[in-house]
This record gives C-alpha cells, sequence and structure tokens, in this order.
C-alpha cells in the first residue's frame, strides 16, 4: 500500500505543477483583478500542497502487516461509488431540462438516500436548504445563468420582491 500512496501523490503533485504552469500561462493577473489563469493556479497549488503533505504523512507513517486496509471499507461500497457515478451521468443530462432547482434538489435527496441513508424528512428538507442556497448564491449574488427549468429565479423574485 505504501509503494501505491508514494506513486499516487508523485502523480498529483506534478498534476498540480502541470495546472499551475498552465494556469501562469493562461495569465494569473491580480488579487483585485484575477486574470483567466487564476483559478487555475489556485487549483493546481491546492491538488500540489495536498498531495505533498499527504506524501509527507505516507513516508512519516510507520506501517506493520496488519495495517493496510482495503479500499472499500465495507462489502457492497463499490455499489455506492457505481451509484453516485451513475446519479451524476442522469443529472447532467437532465439539469438542462429540469432546471438546477429541479434536478439539483432530487439529485441531493438521491444522494442522501443512497450513499448514508437518512431519513426521507431530512434528506428533502436538507436538500431543499442546499437547492436554494445554492441558487441564491450563485444565480443571485454572484450572477451565474444556471438551467431555469420550471421554476425560474425570476419568478421567485417576484415573490420576495
Amino acid at each position: 500500500m505504501r509503494v501505491y500512496d508514494i506513486i499516487s501523490t508523485l502523480f498529483f503533485a506534478t498534476l498540480g505543477v502541470c495546472v499551475i504552469i498552465g494556469g501562469w500561462r493562461l495569465g494569473f493577473g491580480e488579487w483585485k483583478n484575477p486574470g483567466p489563469g487564476f483559478i487555475a493556479v489556485l487549483a493546481g497549488l491546492l491538488i500540489f500542497f495536498l498531495s505533498a503533505s499527504w506524501l509527507a504523512m505516507t513516508l512519516l507513517k510507520k506501517w506493520s502487516v496488519g495495517s493496510t486496509k482495503m479500499f472499500f471499507g465495507e462489502s457492497d461500497s463499490y455499489k455506492r461509488v457505481i451509484l453516485v457515478i451513475l446519479a451524476l451521468v442522469v443529472y447532467t443530462f437532465v439539469l438542462n431540462y429540469a432546471g438546477f432547482m429541479v434536478s439539483t434538489f432530487v439529485f441531493l435527496v438521491f444522494l442522501f438516500r443512497a450513499i448514508e441513508p437518512q431519513r426521507w424528512r431530512l434528506a428533502m428538507v436538507l436538500a431543499l436548504i442546499v437547492a436554494i442556497l445554492s441558487v441564491l448564491v450563485f444565480q443571485v449574488w454572484l450572477g451565474v445563468q444556471l438551467p431555469e427549468g420550471p421554476f425560474s429565479i425570476y419568478g421567485i423574485k417576484k415573490w420576495i420582491y
């Protein structure tokens, strides 16, 4: 396991450096006036430092024969991973037709029920809160255009104002 950790952290550290270089070539800009490579440089730095810290922890950790763990902790964990991947694919196809609010709500309810099963009521309340907060942050506050679908933010603004 330790060899795989070292190989994967070196790979991600290299990936982080490549992202930093690519973002820098696009133009970092300034903190007050970011350029097109601003986010790429920050993401590359994050990838690099996370992988470097994991490499340091891997090298400093004492390993014994019984310390190896299975990748999937439970026997049916791989089924949940496959379900999440399929749900993400369906989410991307449904997003433009159903709109951000509806598709995000349904997607989050599915995740809350499928990954770490929660009660229906809790899953629906949390999904609704996250979907509404996402619309408020991204569409209202930041001005990002999200797929409207049947529930338009402009219709909701009429209710508020």
